[in-house]
């Protein structure tokens, strides 16, 4: 899957948390990931949730969507420490490597994209 902005591909390497212990692991207990990587989360019922990194020894920015994909809160968190909560409900959220908003020039309001890979 690629993961794109405003029609400008941002992650090569997307990877689904759509199940429960999906999105209670996320990137728990990985030591890195690649510049080209995403995680994409996938929630059953819009909702103000939390996300936390505990277990998570990197930086990372994280990008709360709503119901058509479109960015409305940015955050980066620290290793360990980082905390973030949704400010509305959100259905989508998404977990870059640290940099990538300046890197791609990412806003709030901004519509991102996922599409499969043709085979």
């Amino acid at each position: 899957m690629l993961l794109k902005v405003n029609g400008k591909m941002i992650a090569r390497d997307v990877e689904l948390a759509d199940t429960l212990l999906k999105r209670t692991m996320g990137l728990m207990f990985r030591m890195n990931i690649p510049q080209d990587y995403a995680m994409f989360f996938s929630i059953n019922k819009p909702c103000k949730f939390s996300i936390h990194m505990f277990f998570v020894p990197f930086s990372l920015d994280v990008f709360f969507l709503d119901s058509n994909y479109r960015i409305t809160q940015i955050e980066s968190l620290r290793p360990w420490l980082g905390l973030a909560r949704a400010k509305n409900a959100t259905l989508y959220m998404v977990e870059m490597a640290a940099g990538s908003v300046e890197k791609y020039g990412l806003e709030v309001g901004q519509q991102m994209s996922l599409e499969n890979i043709p085979s």
